[in-house]
């Protein structure tokens, strides 16, 4: 909105309902709505910053941009690539139906895939090189098989833990068939074998440990396909209870925090069978360690979830004080230049320990007042034409504060001007202190740089040679601003 190439809005539902000749930028915190039915082809190709996938509920934190898509970037609905730099945790409502081809392609990043039991189809190349991928939860009820060189999951070189939903009437043929290693096990919660195509595992991943419900396994040791497996477990000690170190957290922004997961019982056939969520990535994320990183303030619910079909999940509540700018101010409110002459401004923001603190600069007239970012922050200003323009310092962490400084330029010299030691003007391109004490002054550039410094006599006047600018006179504990045509 307000500009023909991006539109900068935090909630974007309606456009990621209908979008495909929109182009799209900064969109920080994004609600995929219950009415979405279907994932793009290439929707989030390319995000290597991606670390969860749970396709299971309604929120998401989305940095979305429209791409081009190879030559005909239009021909698909909903190429959205989503910045991988901000993206941490994406979840998609049970509503999809379908993913599209090429949809997680290339999300390096991405660590847990939970597909819903309202998938229906999945496209060729949709999780392509997730190379992080370490759990694929799989809980589609009956989908579609994908095709024999669909290549879903391929080229992704590390094990994974792949559970099998107790949902799951069927595992399309060629799903899990280019997994690059056998899975580090495979768990089906199903009490009924899913029916399986011949190629839907690959012959490496039967040589993983196959685990299923304790009164299930005599069915899936005379099942098609899954008879393949060399070792099929009794799942008869599932998780039941997971409890959390913390229950109620409290984090700055940047600070981290490990939470660890007791499971019950001690001896569960597999005691890490549980993976964890943040309910708000956007607020505070959580790898699979259990440590919490706070992102932003607000408050979020990281879960350990079983997934060795006990459904069992634990909760610990964050919340992330923001601690947001109180002030901010410049190093002068008023300031008088020549025309050429410059002056440099800088901004202090409080409190010391302020989240953020840069601030960006706008200048009220352009044709006045020309300026100059610097490094560290600062801008150094420079008088373009005689007038008056204000310089506006205003804070980027949403708290937007501001602080002001009225620059003159070329608005004469500073004449007849008394302090209690001198008084101070300018003549014939000099500046003359006519002192009313015994005692030294003392001139300075507008850098702060020391011009020159004379002994002035009461009763005496002293002049001091200059170039057309803006000086500082400093006589006794005064200090007086001067501007020389």
């Amino acid at each position: 909105s307000g500009n023909s190439k991006y539109d900068s809005r935090d909630n974007c539902n309606a456009i990621i309902e209908t979008a495909t000749n929109t182009l799209l930028a900064g969109c920080k915190n994004t609600t995929i709505p219950n009415s979405v039915t279907s994932i793009g082809d290439s929707a989030f190709s390319g995000c290597s910053g991606l670390t969860r996938v749970d396709i299971s509920s309604i929120k998401a934190w989305l940095g979305i941009k429209f791409a081009d898509y190879d030559s005909n970037p239009l021909s698909y609905a909903q190429h959205l690539y989503l910045n991988g730099e901000e993206v941490k945790d994406l979840v998609i409502p049970n509503s999809v139906t379908s993913i599209g081809y090429k949809a997680f392609a290339g999300c390096s990043g991405l660590t847990s895939v939970s597909i819903p039991n309202s998938v229906t189809s999945i496209g060729d190349y949709a999780f392509y090189q997730c190379s992080g991928l370490t759990t694929i939860f799989y809980n589609a009820e009956n989908c579609a098989d994908v095709t024999a060189n669909s290549y879903v999951f391929g080229y992704i070189y590390r094990s994974q833990n792949i559970i099998i939903g107790k949902d799951v009437k069927k595992v399309p043929n060629s799903l899990f068939y280019y997994l690059d290693n056998a899975p580090a096990r495979v768990i089906s919660q199903s009490v009924n074998p899913p029916t399986c195509g011949e190629n839907t595992f690959n012959s490496d991943a039967y040589t993983a440990k196959l685990y299923v419900p304790s009164d299930a396994v005599f069915s899936y040791q005379f099942a098609d396909v899954w008879s393949k497996f060399t070792s099929i477990n009794s799942l008869d000690k599932p998780i039941t209870g997971i409890t959390l170190s913390e229950s109620d957290v409290t984090l700055k922004v940047n600070e981290t925090k490990t939470i660890t997961a007791s499971i019950t019982p001690a001896d569960a056939t597999i005691p890490d069978a549980y993976y964890w969520t943040s309910s708000n990535s956007n607020v505070a994320t959580v790898n699979d360690d259990g440590v919490v990183t706070a992102v932003a303030g607000g408050t979020a619910v990281i879960s350990a979830n079983s997934c060795d079909g006990g459904d069992v999940i634990a909760t610990c509540n964050v919340t992330v004080k923001s601690n947001k700018a109180t002030s901010i101010s410049l190093s002068a409110t008023e300031l008088k230049i020549a025309k050429n002459g410059t002056a440099t401004l800088t901004y202090t923001i409080l409190p010391e320990d302020a989240e953020v603190k840069t601030a960006e600069w706008i200048v009220s007239d352009a044709s006045v007042l020309i300026y100059k970012l610097n490094d560290d922050g600062s801008i150094l200003i420079g008088g373009k034409s005689e007038g008056t323009a204000t310089v506006t310092s205003r804070t980027t962490d949403g708290s937007n504060l501001e602080a002001t400084c009225v620059v003159s330029v070329g608005a004469g010299a500073v004449e007849g001007v008394d302090t209690d030691a001198a008084r101070i003007y300018t003549d014939a391109g000099c500046i003359i202190i006519a002192a009313t004490e015994d005692g030294e002054a003392a001139v300075y550039d507008f850098t702060g740089r020391l011009i020159k410094s004379v002994p002035v006599a009461s009763g005496n006047s002293s002049a001091v040679p200059v170039t057309p600018g803006y000086y500082i006179v400093k006589t006794g504990t005064k200090t007086q601003s001067v501007i020389v045509k």
